[in-house]
């Protein structure tokens, strides 16, 4: 890891997914991902920002034209 991961164990990073596997990162180069299997994790927090809600049509009735 100390190849990857200069500085140590602690790092932080963009979790760009996750599956049953552990979570796919991405480092510093967006077209390169790094797979964390959970069997090696010994603890993490996450900060994160919810995706926006998408934009809905106003509801209402439609008068006769």
């Amino acid at each position: 890891m100390n190849e990857v991961v200069p500085g140590g164990a602690d790092f932080e990073t963009y979790v760009v997914a996750e599956d049953g596997l552990g979570v796919w990162v991405q480092l510093s180069d967006p077209e390169h991902l790094l797979l964390l299997k959970w069997e090696y994790f010994a603890s993490a927090s996450f900060e994160y920002l919810p995706e926006p809600l998408p934009a809905k049509p106003p509801a209402g009735f439609r008068g006769p034209d």
